[in-house]
């Protein structure tokens, strides 16, 4: 496997949950495809996490576009 594939899915959960803590933007894949793979493990809500002004206004305008997800905005407190 190399260090951009993604590993196999495992089980699906048993019950809905919700991932508190995401970075769609730091990911090799696309948004819909990280919610499908998340969706097939039910895994049904992500937050996503903005850190500065850009990862901020991304994680607010992705959640805009995506009901599955939720943004989270802040500063890092090193900027």
């Amino acid at each position: 496997m190399s260090r951009t594939e993604a590993p196999p899915l495992p089980e699906p959960l048993r019950v809905p949950v919700a991932d508190s803590h995401t970075h769609l933007d730091m990911q090799d894949s696309t948004v819909e495809e990280a919610l499908a793979r998340a969706a097939a493990v039910n895994v049904t809500t992500v937050v996503q996490v903005g850190c500065d002004v850009a990862g901020s206004r991304w994680a607010a305008e992705t959640a805009a576009a995506h009901a599955a997800v939720h943004a989270s905005v802040a500063l890092h407190p090193n900027e």
